[in-house]
């Protein structure tokens, strides 16, 4: 039996669909391929490993989760909170993190910072606890990155007039909401 040596029709359809896809949502994960297009994840991975490959879709490993994005994406907030959608509250948490100082420097331990986002989106701590601190490390690392002084064992010292402008100016979900929630 031989195989065939070029994707066949089928595939290269698929791949359309799955490009089109992404592209519409900005940002996916696989499992969200796979639920919203009714294909397997291994129809669905090889697609999408072969979009990244030719620079169609970029592809981002959260935690133990790939979310798929357009080539045009470059908004780490967007990206985490695919991947999870509590992430989308990750700028409410940081926010009430940073609101108390008055000095120009903090320090934010990400495990402080799971157990705020943990109030916000009622998760069971416990649980989740390994992958969201692993998960906040990385993301206080992308979205903070201007901010950060220095990064040691978990704790981030960070520029709290840069990490306010931040917030503030939209890049993880403004002020405005971190107020409107609380």
């Amino acid at each position: 039996m031989n195989m065939p040596i070029a994707p066949t029709s089928k595939v290269l359809t698929r791949a359309v669909e799955i490009e089109s896809y992404i592209r519409q949502k900005r940002c996916a994960t696989t499992a969200m391929v796979i639920s919203d297009l009714g294909i397997t994840h291994t129809k669905a991975f090889y697609v999408l490993r072969n979009l990244a490959r030719l620079g169609k879709v970029r592809q981002h490993v959260i935690g133990k989760v790939s979310v798929w994005c357009a080539p045009d994406v470059r908004d780490a907030a967007l990206v985490y909170s695919t991947a999870m959608p509590c992430f989308a509250k990750a700028g409410q948490a940081l926010w009430r993190l940073l609101e108390g100082y008055i000095s120009p420097r903090a320090s934010i331990r990400a495990s402080r910072f799971v157990k705020e986002l943990g109030k916000l989106c009622r998760l069971p701590i416990s649980e989740n606890a390994p992958v969201l601190l692993v998960m906040a490390k990385s993301y206080l690392a992308d979205v903070l990155g201007p901010a950060v002084i220095e990064e040691r064992e978990g704790v981030f010292r960070v520029d709290v007039n840069k990490a306010r402008e931040l917030i503030g100016n939209g890049a993880l979900g403004g002020k405005a909401a971190a107020v409107e929630a609380v």
